[in-house]
């Protein structure tokens, strides 16, 4: 939710042409940002609509003139919405410039595209999809889904730079939002000072092809005990489910769940995501093996509820239908028996909808500077994605952040070594004069050793 302070405006620069008004970003997490909230219009097909934007503006009364934009991943999620939750590491970045939040269409506050999700949570964690009412929720929205892809996602960021009278702006993007990033970069390189991708999505195949052997691998790197006992308890599960009433670790509600090797795997592949989750998934599959399901089970069903309203269904289907799911490879999925592949349940989503222009993204060379971002154990967008595609890249820098999972921009000295990248690549720098070797030296989180927690 966005709570707007009438009758206080303020412009980004001298030369924009729209006024931005005093707001509080919040974020259903309780986290809340100061900003400057403002809108542009555009056409969706013929519908004419709005687009959201904030500025947070930068802490330095002397600030570089080159602000840094925020893409939100997904596809799907709202620039307003889901980086207010990393209120600190975008304090860090906005010590010497601004930094700008799009929502573009049918995301945020443009004109928002929802579903409501009418499945249990089991079903959920599971996978299954409601085909028919998802069919008829996008036939009900305003917006023509056949305008909603990355290469308009790219217009809508333009639209907003040329509105806040910005020459040039540093692309950040994460997990999805490296794709956007990357196309903007190809559309409007002249407007691209840099790029900086945190978890990058696959460039070069569609998302999908890799993701039950990287979920795989993310497990294994917990150790063979780990896997031996989620292996134990697929196949008990897969004999005998199990029926719990669970209760949420935080708000103490209580869910009917089944526990069914499928919902199993769904609640794992949730769990491996996070860092903080990742840590104790270990001790929770122990105890589950060992006749209590419920400390794990309560642990999805709190990871799968902070999902609620954080994607904007139609947008996601309306590019993963069009990009990626027409190119999906049996060829190149690597076969794993641990996690189910995922490329049928995509397919079966898509079936509620026929994209009017099929088009996989690929993009070609880029010299703008480029810093990639990558968690060694990422369950999504692990490093061999940023490796392969640092060949596009003739001026880069990879740094893998080693034991931590999905999105590291948050993680300890990150945040620091990007705005000083920013601060080197104004002034002409090279990407390699930027000290990072605090990225080495930053440690696995700590893997609990029991319910209690790590060793000490």
């Amino acid at each position: 939710m966005i709570m707007l302070i009438p009758l206080v405006t303020a412009l980004v620069s001298s030369t924009a042409s729209v006024p931005l008004t005093a707001c509080i970003l919040s974020h259903p997490s309780g986290a809340a940002l100061h900003a400057r909230c403002g809108a542009v219009s555009v056409t969706v097909g013929t519908t004419p609509i709005e687009l959201a934007f904030a500025v947070v503006p930068a802490a330095s009364a002397e600030p570089s003139s080159t602000p840094v934009v925020v893409l939100a991943g997904g596809p799907g999620q709202s620039g307003t919405r889901d980086f207010v939750a990393l209120a600190g590491v975008l304090e860090r970045l906005r010590m010497d410039r601004d930094v700008v939040l799009v929502d573009v269409r049918g995301t945020g506050r443009s004109s928002p595209m929802n579903c409501h999700d009418t499945r249990s949570i089991a079903d959920r964690m599971a996978g299954v999809g409601d085909e028919e009412s998802l069919a008829r929720c996008l036939k009900e929205q305003k917006l023509d889904l056949a305008h909603v892809t990355t290469a308009d996602a790219v217009g809508d960021l333009d639209v907003v730079r040329q509105a806040l009278g910005v020459e040039q702006w540093h692309v950040l993007g994460v997990s999805y939002g490296t794709r956007l990033a990357v196309a903007y970069d190809a559309a409007h390189r002249a407007h691209t000072a840099s790029l900086v991708l945190d978890g990058v999505a696959p460039l070069d195949r569609a998302l999908g092809d890799d993701v039950a052997a990287d979920m795989a691998a993310s497990l294994r790197a917990l150790g063979e005990a780990t896997v031996a006992d989620f292996r134990t308890l697929k196949q008990q599960l897969a004999s005998s489910p199990q029926p719990l009433v669970v209760a949420h670790p935080t708000t103490f509600v209580s869910t009917p769940l089944t526990m069914t090797s499928t919902v199993l795997g769904g609640a794992v592949r949730m769990l491996l995501y996070s860092d903080e989750t990742r840590a104790v998934l270990p001790q929770l599959l122990r105890s589950a093996v060992q006749g209590d399901l419920r400390p794990l089970a309560g642990m999805a069903v709190m990871a799968f509820s902070q999902l609620d309203g954080a994607i904007h269904v139609p947008v996601n289907i309306a590019v993963l239908c069009a990009e990626d799911v027409p190119f999906l490879s049996a060829a190149s999925r690597a076969k794993d028996t641990l996690f189910d592949d995922d490329s049928a349940a995509m397919v079966a989503a898509c079936k509620a909808f026929t994209p009017a222009v099929v088009k996989a993204f690929r993009p070609g060379p880029s010299p703008t500077p480029t810093i990639l971002l990558s968690g060694q154990f990422d369950p999504i967008t692990p490093p061999h994605h940023a490796r392969r595609a640092e060949a596009l890249f003739s001026n880069h820098r990879h740094l893998v952040v080693g034991g931590h999972g999905h999105n590291v921009l948050p993680r300890g000295c990150i945040p620091g070594v990007v705005a000083e990248t920013l601060v080197a690549v104004d002034l002409g720098k090279s990407l390699m004069s930027v000290d990072a070797d605090c990225v080495q030296r930053l440690g696995a989180f700590p893997v609990f050793v029991d319910l209690m927690g790590p060793q000490p």
